[in-house]
């Protein structure tokens, strides 16, 4: 319990912080809080990411969520992570047709340019 219960506290303050910053205008426009207070609470959160960035992976899996619940093509469970990627991209309705006819005389030769 030592090890998790600190681990849980900042999953929690980043949820609150979390919560806090998307509802901002609210805050914000009520006075409630000031703009410095709001910056303060998003650089908390950047803190809470990089110090939980380590633990993401247990924390996601102690609540035992599917890969198809997480919808996730880099979060898979069997480590899988390019092909994840080129199977998502495979099955992406952006992909199930030829470019717009825009697309050779516009594009690629953009694309194709050494820059």
């Amino acid at each position: 319990w030592s090890r998790i219960a600190p681990l849980l506290q900042k999953v929690g303050l980043l949820f609150a912080l979390s919560q806090l910053g998307s509802s901002s205008g609210d805050f914000l426009e009520t006075a409630f809080l000031r703009p410095e207070q709001m910056e303060l609470a998003r650089g908390a959160v950047r803190e809470l990411e990089t110090e939980l960035a380590g633990e993401a992976v247990g924390l996601v899996d102690a609540f035992w969520f599917s890969d198809l619940q997480l919808a996730s093509a880099i979060g898979r469970y069997d480590g899988e992570a390019y092909l994840g990627l080129l199977e998502a991209a495979r099955g992406s309705d952006l992909n199930r047709s030829e470019p717009v006819s825009s697309y050779a005389e516009a594009l690629r030769p953009i694309l194709r340019a050494r820059l």
